[in-house]
């Protein structure tokens, strides 16, 4: 088996406004020149992983070649060193940190490395060891073809006047020069004899992706060019938060075609192995062969980035025997701490079938180590970097067959007398920090998830001081649903088991039902609609008037439509309702796909009324009440089951029965008022419209003669509006 150790933390929390703060605390341009021991403006031209002497940890070695000496006197080549790498089959990937590649160019700021190498020449290093002052925040990252500079908290557009002018003003020195920067004379254009006509981007298709799933994207347009030379597509990078918008490339083994006129790619998601972020929400960007440049003006939305290697899946395993992982406390971790902590996780395990637990015992560890020890600290021994708030590590495996798994995690947080944590469970304010929130984030990264560009989503990377997000969006659920399923089967890896996800924390109730409109025999229903089905639950009109979020990223091909299932008391007062998804053999699933409806504020062993509605098709309500969890489906396809019997239910074949289509106001009664909808909405097609009865993407006569036979039928009076 092949071993990979990959520690993998996660970039948080900063503010859109002024007052805003993240898993980075920022440090100001006057702050970094004053303490940094070499400021300098380089490019990286080599860079090399090795061990430390303990063998607990891999670094990089890059060789910077110096352009520019803005502080203190370097020789023209030095070595950067920076955590995390990869020595043959092992990688190390530590966040928040600094990650740089080969060609990457900007402004550093630096202090002599701690770190020692014992063989220099060995290590292809330089004898000038230096690291960034601040982690990441020592390096601001130039965007050549615009020539404005990013860091994780401001873009700089005039580099002159807003990185230079201040630093040597507050420095009192001038530049040393000794290479011009690229774009000082416009050398990133290739100057061949191709004339430079500048791409333009017609259509991107879809506009809306995931990454991480292999989902392709084509991009038509004029101009593109070959893919050679300096040729590329680039995505926002989902680590960098507004208002700083900075591009990453798209790997070459994601690049499918690229004509003249069209490129297909796969969207690309959070790749550990070589360091990529992956896709942000936000405008695409060209580059064609001659180094011209263009940006859509359309946006990609990217509704979850889910982690990956190599275009291949990275899975949870089975490493406490009992399911999952086990997190363990230190002992400098105190309870109200904990407690915190545990309402985030409590969060995770409703949202998804979440395979972490906590252990009951404590531990004496306080630092990251690869010791069967899924660590949870404050970072009394071992501080974090300046500006960073909190930091986890992930251990990962690879085998020689590509499977991948992580195989253990540390999280670490700054210490409470650093940092002005609200623990909770009362809002935040002022400019304190959420815990709770930053637990759950971070949490959704040990799931799986990576950071997305939708604001107000798990996985944003910021979040606005006294600003609460204590929740899992449906996006980030369907993320993580993706990543359990997969780990539920054995990846092959020599001695790892799958994981056993557990239930839900809420009650699941299990039931089929049929719709008459959809019905084509054998107990199947038709799945036409699938491609016009919206992603989020349609019933927040009214009559239904349902607030739920219920929502998915990608429908199953095998899914006929929503429905909403209501649990009734014996009053037929509504206790509590879902929408849920109609499978096309009649089986109830939930968002996530999995098989039954999970509800979360009702009690194990309690009983209810069941109620399914359906936008076009008659309401109906169990015969009897049903007591939650139910092992056995229940069948409300068989009229016994049903209250009403067969007055509420279409005949559609031998002893099969399914709810009757054309109740298109869905108040509970199919009467003239459904039929002038019907008529107003005559000759609509590929739409979802609540005329279709059939659910075949148009409304036409076929959709009346559904209704015409059903005029006049009545739920029962508890399901009526």
């Amino acid at each position: 088996m092949k071993k990979s150790i990959l520690f993998f933390c996660f970039l948080f929390l900063w503010a859109l406004m002024a007052n805003g703060q993240c898993l980075l605390e920022k440090i100001n341009l006057s702050d970094k020149t004053r303490a940094a021991t070499y400021i300098f403006e380089g490019k990286v031209t080599t860079q090399h992983s090795f061990w430390n002497k303990e063998k607990s940890l891999i670094y990089t070695a890059h060789n910077i070649e110096l352009h520019k000496n803005l502080k203190a006197s370097l020789p023209k080549i030095i070595t950067l060193i920076t955590l995390g790498g990869q020595v043959g089959e092992t990688i190390a990937v530590i966040e928040p940190s600094l990650k740089l590649m080969v060609g990457d160019y900007g402004l550093f700021f630096a202090d002599d490395s701690a770190i020692t190498i014992d063989n220099l020449s060995s290590e292809k290093a330089t004898e000038t060891l230096l690291q960034t002052y601040g982690g990441q925040q020592g390096f601001i990252r130039y965007d050549l073809y615009t020539q404005i500079a990013h860091s994780h908290f401001s873009n700089y557009s005039n580099i002159p006047t807003q990185l230079y002018e201040p630093i040597t003003k507050q420095l009192k020195r001038k530049i040393k020069v000794i290479k011009d920067t690229p774009f000082d004379k416009n050398s990133i254009k290739n100057n061949g004899n191709k004339s430079f006509i500048a791409p333009i981007v017609g259509t991107i298709v879809p506009q809306t992706v995931v990454a991480g799933t292999g989902q392709v994207l084509t991009v038509t347009g004029t101009d593109f060019g070959t893919f050679s030379g300096p040729a590329k597509i680039q995505f926002y990078n989902p680590n960098y938060f507004a208002p700083t918008i900075s591009y990453q490339s798209v790997a070459n083994d994601h690049i499918l075609s690229w004509t003249d006129t069209q490129i297909q790619l796969i969207v690309p998601a959070r790749d550990v192995q070589s360091g990529k972020a992956g896709a942000g929400t936000g405008k695409i960007r060209i580059v064609n062969d001659a180094g011209e440049l263009v940006e859509s003006s359309q946006t990609v939305t990217v509704l979850f980035n889910k982690i990956s290697l190599n275009l291949r899946e990275i899975d949870l395993i089975n490493q406490n025997g009992s399911g999952g992982y086990t997190f363990r406390y230190s002992n400098n971790f105190n309870s109200t701490a904990q407690t915190t902590f545990e309402r985030a996780l409590s969060t995770w395990q409703c949202k998804v079938q979440s395979p972490f637990t906590i252990s009951s015992n404590s531990t004496s560890a306080t630092c990251p180590a690869n010791d069967n020890i899924n660590l949870v600290a404050f970072d009394n021994n071992c501080s974090l970097p300046t500006g960073i708030l909190a930091q986890t590590t992930h251990w990962y495996a690879a085998c020689g067959n590509g499977d991948a798994f992580f195989m253990e995690l540390d999280v670490v947080f700054s210490r409470p007398n650093n940092t002005n944590w609200n623990f909770g469970p009362s809002a935040t304010t002022g400019s304190n920090k959420d815990f709770e929130s930053i637990c759950i984030h971070e949490l959704g990264h040990t799931h799986g998830a990576e950071h997305t560009l939708n604001i107000g989503e798990t996985m944003y990377p910021a979040l606005n001081n006294a600003t609460d997000v204590r929740y899992i969006d449906n996006n980030t659920a369907n993320c993580v649903n993706l990543v359990i399923e997969h780990s539920s089967q054995n990846n092959n890896c020599g001695g790892t088991t799958a994981i056993n996800p557990p239930a839900s924390c809420g009650v699941k109730l299990q039931g089929k039902v049929l719709l008459e409109g959809s019905y084509s025999g054998n107990g199947q229903m038709t799945t036409m609609l699938n491609s016009n089905l919206p992603l989020t639950q349609p019933f927040s009109t009214i009559p239904w008037a349902y607030t739920g979020t219920e929502g998915l990223s990608i429908f199953p091909n095998n899914i006929v439509d929503w429905v909403l299932v209501e649990l009734m008391d014996n009053n037929f007062d509504v206790v509590e309702q879902r929408a849920a998804l109609l499978r096309s053999d009649g089986v109830l699933v939930d968002v996530n796909n999995n098989v039954g409806v999970d509800f979360q504020t009702v009690s194990s062993g309690s009983s209810y009324y069941i109620a399914l509605r359906h936008r076009n098709h008659l309401a109906i309500l169990s015969k009897n009440k049903v007591t939650l969890p139910n092992t056995t489906a229940y069948n409300f396809t068989d009229p016994n089951k049903v209250m009403g019997g067969t007055q509420q239910l279409s005949n559609v074949g031998g002893e099969v029965y399914a709810l009757y289509a054309g109740d298109f106001n869905a108040d509970g009664i199919i009467s003239v008022a459904d039929f002038n909808i019907y008529e107003n909405s005559v000759a609509s097609a590929s739409s979802y419209n609540k005329s279709d009865s059939n659910l075949d993407n148009a409304v036409t006569v076929a959709d009346f003669n559904y209704y015409q036979p059903n005029a006049s039928k009545l739920g029962v009076k508890a399901i009526r509006y």
